[in-house]
């Protein structure tokens, strides 16, 4: 019996050992982006935009404050998007903040880019999902002798994993403006459309993403 308890003694201590190593290596396996329960991502918008009276897409990643001549606007769909996002839990990107410290190859500086693209560009910034696309505003049909215009806008957009590419949604958005202002009746417009974007990928972001089904 005494030799039983002996082995017992100095088994248990290894036993400890054994269990603690066992949890220790649970830890540093699982995830990391999967171990933050609930938690929401980090969010990058890459927003190609087009809006009344502009010949060009502009976009913050070309890298300059004027694009083939044009003044460059703070992009109305992205604006947009962040607000809605924000206002959701997520952590989003402040790339005013960061546009002067990126290194981005020429290749990417371009308004359709790619999914690599676009993911080289939000590790860059600790981005978990990168949301890239484009936005353009037109003029609609008017009324004859009103001073009112209609403006349209479209906004098509895809939301990607960075850690492994894996595409956790894609939509689009529709808005429409009545405004004596074509410049204000287009970012209207394109607020309304990245509104309707912005709630179609949070729905899918939050079934796809660990932790925020709801």
């Amino acid at each position: 019996m005494g030799e039983q308890n002996k082995g017992f003694k100095k088994s248990a201590p290894d036993l400890l050992k054994i269990l603690f190593l066992i949890a220790l290596a649970a830890v540093y396996l699982t995830p990391v982006y999967a171990s933050a329960e609930g938690v929401k991502p980090r969010v990058l918008f890459m927003i190609a935009e087009q809006n009344i009276g502009h010949e060009f897409y502009s976009f913050w990643w070309w890298g300059g404050l004027e694009y083939h001549g044009q003044t460059m606007d703070m992009s109305a769909a992205e604006t947009q998007l962040k607000e809605s996002f924000l206002g959701n839990g997520f952590e989003v990107v402040d790339i005013s903040a960061t546009t002067g410290k990126l290194d981005i190859s020429n290749t990417y500086r371009i308004a359709d880019l790619t999914d690599k693209g676009a993911i080289e560009i939000a590790q860059k910034v600790n981005a978990e999902i990168v949301v890239k696309g484009k936005a353009i505003a037109k003029e609609g049909p008017g009324t004859p002798g009103s001073s009112v215009g209609v403006y349209i806008a479209d906004i098509t957009a895809t939301a990607i994993r960075v850690d492994n590419g894996q595409v956790l949604g894609a939509a689009r958005g529709h808005g429409v403006s009545r405004n004596i202002s074509d410049v204000t009746g287009g970012t209207e417009a394109l607020g309304k459309a990245a509104t309707e974007l912005a709630n179609h990928l949070m729905e899918q972001i939050n079934a796809k993403w660990p932790g925020l089904k709801e």
